[in-house]
């Protein structure tokens, strides 16, 4: 159509010659009608090329990024917030590290952070507890289970580096021939506490034991909070206050939302419960309130403040201690040896744990924050335990 136009307009100006002074106008429209239509010619085919290079970039740049889809890109939305926790990735079994702010338990001696060893009586078996300035540990002779303080001071026999301690030997209230029995934890109020079937038995502040026989009491699952008993029976969880307890009354809290009660800290007053989907969370002892829940998290110490948690995640494949307020991994611990299960934190706000197999090597190591870690001196093939921190 345009060639058709353009002969067309060349003919007529032939036939009706210009004037003079501008002979070449008509030569030159043709001229220009020719530029323009290859210039529109031209913005198309530019126009056409960039449409196809688009998905070509597009696919170049998944492939450097390894992305399945191109950014978006939008001045509004803030940067995503990546959190990159503090690891270590191997603990050296060979290292020497501060002298420990935590008493252990091995080759039948409680180990003192000052330095000095206490003998444990015979037969001693299970966790050890601190019970106030002392500390208190189960001992079974037969069938028959007792359970024994230290004296507030500790008196030093010969001329040696140990202690031995004579021990006040109280025989349990519940009759038990110790198959359930693991030890003894700390407890509510300044206690301590033995976990029976038949319920709970405390020796309380004031040195008395006390065993309550309310029905709801009849397992062995509990925790202690600061001034609570947290206890699962029959899939529901409870809660007593110790002061009931101890005048005899009984007045209990039920909570259907959990299922499953883990582990508790007095000092920090938090325990850690199940729901019925089966993560875990951690909890205020004295009200209840919900401080963190995770999916992941496997909580097994809290610090005395309350502030942090310690596990084992089954994402990271190590175990890590997590600020409970933001749910952040203030720091993870990959070692190469086996760790745990016993976790401590200790009043220098450090995390407490075994490494070790057992029967080849045990030692134990201590992390703190930001992100360092520090290897005990001692390594050996019997097993370390830690005397369980209880409020002074």
């Amino acid at each position: 159509m345009t060639d058709l136009f353009e002969r067309q307009l060349a003919e007529r100006l032939q036939a009706h010659p210009l004037p003079e002074e501008i002979p070449e106008l008509g030569i030159r429209s043709v001229r220009l009608g020719e530029r323009i239509r290859r210039r529109r010619i031209g913005a198309a085919v530019l126009a056409v090329v960039l449409l196809l290079m688009i998905p070509a970039a597009s696919g170049l740049w998944r492939l450097a990024t390894g992305t399945e889809e191109p950014p978006v890109i939008s001045p509004t939305s803030p940067p995503p917030q990546i959190f990159t926790p503090q690891t270590m990735a191997v603990l050296d079994l060979r290292g020497l590290g501060a002298a420990p702010e935590v008493s252990t338990v091995r080759q039948g001696s409680v180990r003192l952070p000052s330095g000095e060893t206490v003998k444990l009586p015979n037969g001693q078996f299970g966790s050890i507890a601190e019970y106030g300035s002392r500390f208190a540990s189960l001992t079974r002779t037969g069938p028959e289970l007792q359970l024994n303080t230290s004296p507030e001071r500790l008196p030093v026999v010969g001329n040696g580096p140990d202690v031995r301690l004579n021990m006040s030997p109280q025989r349990l209230p519940i009759a038990t021939n110790g198959s359930a029995v693991s030890g003894v934890e700390p407890g509510p109020s300044g206690s301590v506490m033995v976990r029976t079937k038949a319920g709970p038995v405390f020796l309380t502040s004031g040195g008395t034991l006390s065993a309550p026989s309310a029905p709801e009491l009849r397992t062995n699952r509990m925790v202690a909070a600061a001034d609570d008993i947290w206890v699962e029976n029959g899939g529901r969880v409870l809660r007593v206050q110790m002061a009931d307890l101890e005048s005899g009354s009984f007045k209990v809290q039920t909570y259907p939302q959990w299922r499953k009660v883990v582990v508790g800290d007095p000092r920090a007053d938090r325990v850690v419960v199940i729901d019925d989907q089966g993560c875990q969370a951690v909890l205020n002892g004295s009200t209840a309130a919900l401080m963190w829940r995770s999916c992941d998290w496997e909580i097994r110490a809290l610090s005395s403040d309350g502030r942090f948690g310690a596990g084992r995640s089954l994402k990271l494949g190590g175990i890590g201690i997590i600020e409970l307020d933001t749910g952040q991994v203030a720091l993870g611990v990959y070692p190469e040896a086996t760790v745990g299960p016993q976790m401590v934190f200790d009043d220098a706000g450090r995390l407490n744990f075994r490494v070790g197999d057992p029967g080849v090597i045990n030692a134990f190591a201590a992390c703190d924050l930001p992100a360092q870690c520090w290897m005990s001196s001692v390594a050996s093939a019997d097993p370390i335990e830690f005397v369980l921190p209880n409020r002074k």
